[in-house]
């Protein structure tokens, strides 16, 4: 339940604002979002007293409802950090492009409108039932998030990752141009804390005995069994080589990006959602996951070309900031590629369940048995197309 809403929005929007009335309902159906509850929210308010009245159209995300939920997403320190995002970190990329020359319509404007955000109601609570992120609701204007079985096709992708550049490289440049702002920014990219635990681990023994077993791919199978999984983990938040270390979205799937379409039907704008993962990592983390997750089958074919293409905004990006990008030759990328990659690949291969999973059928999911889910025939063929590319690539 949302409470006290009028208070939530006077922290952003003034003190002056009344909420006449407002209703809320449930956004997602179950299996779409698990580490947070999302409730869509239609508010009449006004202003100020004699301010007409105007429909605020939002959505509230809050705490997942078990505790369970709340412990195994680490809900404390994800809400701190999505706030973080929405008060700091865009706002210090914004400013830094109006710094550089850029009008104001010319920003960097990735996020939705942030209407306010609380951990409690009560003063002497560190985080509870009360805990909200107040947004826009992008749906309104049209705004939406791709299939996640079938993923953005290849015009979709294009724009997506023009974006995705841009904040991995305002990262770069807010860390050379201010480097002591950067620096008490990081307080917010604390990575959570996983944990290979017994779950986590029979999940990813299944998944190589698929591989192992599969007609197609059973062949490499010992090429994931050469890889060690604790080493790996342990490996997954060292820190990046410089100069190439950002802020990485750390959660970038075909849920977490929405689109909007001209009259044409074609995506002139993009929005990124759910800040609560991100960290200070190598920017390839974030390409890599993106184009093995959230790509259809026809722009699947053209993922050499989509990392030209990312890496030449990347650059376009740093130049327009001033920045020397003979820091960042192609020869560096593409080492960073088969180092991330590696990483990426148990990212990769777990999110494959969450990407076919039928949310109206039988294996709708639940926090706490997702990673126990099987798999379906799209997942057996997923698993194929990573495997292949990894192999033709050398990245295992």
């Amino acid at each position: 339940m949302l409470r006290d809403l009028q208070d939530l929005l006077r922290k952003k929007l003034g003190d002056g604002l009344v909420v006449d009335d407002f209703k809320t309902e449930k956004l997602l159906p179950p299996g779409e979002n698990y580490a947070s509850t999302i409730i869509k929210v239609d508010a009449v308010v006004r202003r100020n007293e004699k301010a007409d009245k105007e429909v605020l159209h939002a959505i509230a995300k809050m705490a997942p409802p078990s505790v369970y939920g709340r412990e195994m997403y680490q809900s404390p320190l994800t809400f701190r950090k999505e706030i973080g995002v929405y008060e700091h970190i865009l706002e210090a990329y914004k400013q830094l492009e109006l710094e550089s020359g850029f009008k104001e319509d010319e920003t960097f404007d990735i996020g939705p409108k942030y209407y306010g955000s609380r951990l409690s109601l009560d003063p002497n609570a560190e985080f509870d039932d009360d805990a909200a992120i107040l947004l826009e609701n992008l749906m309104v204007r049209g705004y939406s998030c791709g299939v996640r079985s079938v993923g953005y096709d290849l015009d979709k992708t294009k724009l997506i990752l023009k974006s995705l550049a841009r904040f991995h490289a305002l990262g770069i440049a807010l860390k050379w141009k201010k480097p002591e702002e950067f620096e008490k920014l990081k307080i917010f990219m604390k990575p959570v804390d996983l944990k290979l635990d017994g779950s986590m681990m029979n999940s990813l023994k299944y998944m190589v005995e698929k591989i192992a077993t599969d007609s197609v791919i059973g062949k490499y199978a010992s090429k994931i069994y050469a890889l060690n999984f604790e080493d790996l983990f342990d490996t997954l938040m060292a820190e990046p080589e410089e100069p190439w270390g950002t802020i990485v979205h750390y959660d970038f799937w075909v849920n977490n990006v929405m689109l909007h379409v001209d009259e044409n039907s074609k995506p002139d704008d993009v929005k990124f959602v759910d800040f609560q993962m991100y960290m200070y990592l190598s920017p390839m983390r974030d390409l890599i996951f993106f184009l093995f997750t959230s790509l259809d089958g026809d722009a699947r074919k053209d993922i050499d070309e989509l990392i030209d293409f990312y890496y030449e905004s990347f650059l376009a990006v740093l130049a327009r900031m001033e920045c020397d990008v003979t820091k960042f030759p192609r020869e560096v990328l593409d080492k960073h590629l088969i180092e991330d990659a590696r990483l990426e690949l148990l990212h990769c291969l777990i999110m494959m369940k969450i990407l076919t999973l039928d949310v109206d059928g039988e294996d709708k999911t639940n926090p706490s048995g997702i990673l126990e889910y099987g798999g379906n025939e799209l997942y057996v063929i997923r698993l194929r197309e990573i495997m292949l590319y990894y192999v033709e690539k050398g990245w295992l």
